[in-house]
Order: structure tokens, then sequence, then C-alpha cells
């Protein structure tokens, strides 16, 4: 399997901060030094790498939400009930 290297990351974490700006998850604002990626769709679950599967978060809320769904996690979190 393809493992991509730390300049392609480096760049898809730059690009992604650039489009979200903060935590998509807390709304916690992002720098260079305090932004990870998340997949939307995790890739244990058959998500891609591409910058649509991908959103910028902070360590804890990425920690946190593991491989859910992001939709799940919101769920989770905010404690969603359906009506």
């Amino acid at each position: 399997m393809f493992e991509y290297g730390y300049w392609h990351w480096r760049s898809l974490r730059m690009a992604v901060l650039e489009r979200d700006e903060c935590c998509v998850y807390c709304s916690k604002k992002l720098d260079n030094r305090t932004v990870t990626l998340d997949h939307v769709i995790p890739k244990a679950k058959g998500g891609s790498d591409l910058l649509d599967n991908l959103v910028a978060c902070c360590r804890a809320c990425n920690s946190e939400k593991e491989d859910k769904l992001a939709l799940n996690f919101f769920v989770e979190r905010f404690h969603i009930t359906a009506t």
C-alpha cells in the first residue's frame, strides 16, 4: 500500500486549515502548530485521503472522535435525538 510522505500531509494540513480555520467539532481557533486532520468518513470505514473527506480539528476532538463517522460523533457529543 502506498504511504504519503511528510510534505504531502503537511500541504494537506495547510490547505484544510486555510479552508476551515478552526476545529469543525468545537470551533477552537487553530494554527499550523495545533491543526490535525480528521477523516469525516474514517479510513477504517472506507474513507479516503481526499480533501473533501478531510476536516481541520484540534487534537482533543480528534482523539475523542476516534473512528466514528462525523455525524455519529456530533450526535453523541451534543446528545441529538430524532423527533
